[in-house]
């Protein structure tokens, strides 16, 4: 999970640094910032196996908070440039990878022993499928973005297990 949240974020920050419309700059993410968000995830890990879950739980808030807001002014700001369908995307990996935590983990985790009925609900096993459908549609997004600028025809969408994926013009699948 939060591995997944710091690849996610990788790539929306990746994408800032891309200059699409300027091809005379390399489209690299700045080397120090790889290092601290390795970093981050190896001291939330070793955090998990010596301190408990408590400090893993809040390492992954901080990273899925710092990637709705980096998405949401991405959004907003409209520093990605991508048409409307790939920024849609984006709000709703965002909303999806956020909300799933913020209304599906916590409550779950904080009412389950205390309320029967929140027992019976699946609420974290829910929370599972928006944790993994948030950065799929994300990175998703954010290549379709990227596609929609770099090729001179728009890539096609399609569907895999019912969720989206993209092909680009003159691509075979395999």
């Amino acid at each position: 999970m939060l591995w997944g949240a710091l690849l996610f974020l990788y790539a929306v920050l990746h994408t800032h640094t891309i200059r699409l419309r300027d091809r005379s700059r390399p489209p690299s993410i700045p080397s120090w910032f790889r290092l601290p968000l390795a970093l981050y995830g190896c001291m939330a890990a070793a955090g998990y196996f010596a301190f408990g879950f408590e400090p893993f739980v809040l390492a992954y808030a901080a990273s899925v908070t710092a990637l709705v807001l980096v998405a949401w002014r991405t959004l907003v700001k409209g520093e990605l440039p991508a048409t409307r369908s790939s920024q849609r995307l984006l709000a709703i990996a965002a909303s999806l990878y956020g909300g799933g935590f913020l209304f599906l983990w916590i409550p779950g985790e904080l009412l389950c022993r205390h309320v029967p009925l929140m027992q019976r609900l699946p609420m974290h096993a829910v929370f599972h499928l928006t944790s993994t459908a948030g950065p799929h549609l994300g990175l998703t997004s954010l290549a379709l973005a990227r596609y929609e600028v770099e090729q001179p025809t728009a890539p096609s969408s399609m569907y895999f297990a019912g969720m989206p994926a993209i092909e680009r013009p003159g691509e075979k699948n395999a």
